[in-house]
């Protein structure tokens, strides 16, 4: 699946959904300008942002309910290139059919 804003537009978000015995994963990726190697490691922290109105909580906020629910979440940046965000849960209540 792909996702755009519009024709003309810049932004670009390409969403891909994975499934696999009793695991699923989620990979958001963009074209933007990538993660500074500064700003890489305090991705994750609380109250860490880039932006200018920002509050700096969206992606601590993330984490911390992805792996208390059993998961990961990560990324992978290339600068120029852009940034994929990954998710990889447990489905609840699994099981597998013939």
């Amino acid at each position: 699946m792909c996702i755009r804003d519009s024709i003309e537009s810049p932004y670009y978000l390409e969403v891909n959904l994975q499934i696999k015995d009793d695991k699923f994963l989620l990979a958001i990726k963009d074209r933007g300008q990538g993660i500074s190697e500064l700003d890489i490691s305090n991705i994750f922290k609380p109250y860490f942002t880039t932006k200018e109105n920002g509050r700096g909580i969206g992606l601590a906020f993330a984490k911390k309910g992805v792996e208390q629910a059993g998961g990961n979440i990560w990324f992978e940046t290339e600068k120029e290139v852009g940034t994929s965000f990954f998710i990889k849960m447990p489905i609840a209540n699994y099981k597998k059919t013939s």
